[in-house]
């Protein structure tokens, strides 16, 4: 199945881990049509790093996870939407499994993928017994790591809001729930998420506050759907 797919990475400090992450999408068994990262203001050696993969790099001043993957979007021109954190890796057969559940099933407008968590190997044997993860726990990845959308089907939601410290794709799914797309989840393991000491969901311990926000978003829009 021959398909454009337009992959957005957006990053920040990544130059520690975005290698990988640029070589798990050199990895995969179908090519990408295109590969955007959008380097929200790093002061480290990001810059660097990328200039060694085929990609497309952008710079901006540092305004936050949902305006780099707005910029990333509105830059890339392929038929589907593929999303990668910089710390995050891609399985090889990630985006061939979500393209066939697309083939067998023309109506969906998105397909996700399970995830497993795993440890960043550079971590000490003391600073990994700090974590609590569940290595071999296999969970449904609605996620932007395990995701990838048809581009008309997003842009019936439209792009991410920002204002939010971690939850920009949370926003995003409730909407599309408004929207009715139709969804799917491949059942394979087709992306891992990196556990290490600068996770912003371990550096910020106040991200529950985004999530009163969403849902109050969610019911304002419903009230002003019902007027």
């Amino acid at each position: 199945m021959k398909a454009k797919i337009s992959v957005i990475l957006p990053a920040y400090n990544a130059g520690k881990y975005i290698g990988e992450a640029l070589q798990s999408i050199a990895d995969q068994t179908v090519p990408v049509y295109e590969i955007i990262v959008v380097d929200d203001g790093s002061t480290d050696h990001t810059r660097e790093v990328v200039s060694d993969f085929p990609v497309r790099y952008i710079y901006q001043t540092n305004q936050g996870t949902a305006a780099a993957l707005n910029a990333g979007i509105e830059q890339s021109s392929g038929d589907y939407l593929a999303f990668l954190d910089a710390d995050d890796i891609w399985m090889p057969q990630r985006l061939s499994l979500q393209l066939q559940a697309f083939e067998n099933d023309p109506s969906l407008d998105m397909v996700f993928g399970f995830m497993q968590q795993f440890i960043s190997p550079e971590l000490s044997v003391e600073e990994q017994n700090k974590i609590e993860v569940n290595t071999a726990e296999v969970m449904v990845g609605i996620h932007k790591s395990a995701w990838l959308i048809k581009r008309h089907a997003f842009m019936r939601v439209g792009l991410f809001t920002g204002g939010f410290l971690l939850e920009e794709f949370t926003d995003w799914y409730a909407r599309s729930k408004e929207k009715n797309l139709n969804e799917l989840v491949v059942k394979e393991v087709i992306a891992k998420r990196r556990i290490h000491q600068s996770n912003t969901s371990r550096v910020h311990k106040d991200l529950k506050k985004d999530y009163p926000r969403i849902l109050k978003a969610a019911l304002d829009r419903r009230r002003q759907q019902g007027k």
